[in-house]
């Protein structure tokens, strides 16, 4: 058997283990909050600062992949106006621009994607 299993294997008194058990959850709490929810809050915020930072001209994408450019975007306004087409404009909610695109992209790459191996 492995190190970690006499822990759970030991005949001694409950709580008299060589490491008390709410050490362990404390620990794995910590785990998952780095693991889960801070990168989670960190991402919430990028999006709501890029949301809120909507200006005229930018190029977006929206949820649904409509690809457009941004009309008009009052600060205290919750909807946006993208442009679609040159006759067509689109009213929408902030939330539903998901991404605003960069002039400076190559087509099929994103900033997420991985770097080129040297």
């Amino acid at each position: 058997m492995t190190s970690c299993y006499w822990v759970l294997l030991a005949d001694d008194a409950p709580g008299q283990g060589p490491i008390p058990i709410w050490l362990l959850f404390a620990a794995l709490g910590v785990v998952f909050y780095l693991v889960m929810i801070r990168p989670q809050r960190r991402e919430a915020a990028e999006t709501k600062n890029m949301l809120s930072n909507l200006k005229p001209n930018d190029k977006v994408v929206t949820i649904g992949g409509i690809h457009g450019t941004v009309v008009s975007a009052g600060k205290d306004s919750d909807t946006v106006v993208i442009r679609v087409d040159d006759n067509t404009k689109v009213r929408m909610t902030r939330s539903a621009v998901a991404r605003i695109v960069d002039p400076n992209e190559k087509k099929g790459e994103s900033k997420d994607s991985a770097k080129p191996a040297k």
